[in-house]
């Protein structure tokens, strides 16, 4: 049975903002720092899984 993605189940705008943290040059460590202060407990591993896996370019492109 395959594991559901954690970053895929979560709403849009946490999500999202966690998605950009990675898109303005931070780290997986620091996305999840980040989402743990938002109140959302995710591994820096589920992030960059969901990150590499489930982003199109675009998606993964960084803000300028």
């Amino acid at each position: 049975m395959t594991r559901k993605c954690k970053m895929c189940e979560l709403p849009e705008e946490q999500r999202v903002q966690i998605e950009n943290v990675i898109r303005e040059g931070g780290t997986f460590k620091e996305a999840s720092a980040f989402a743990k202060d938002i109140g959302v407990d995710i591994s820096h591993t589920s992030i960059q899984r969901h990150y590499q896996q489930h982003l199109t370019d675009e998606e993964r492109a960084p803000i300028n």
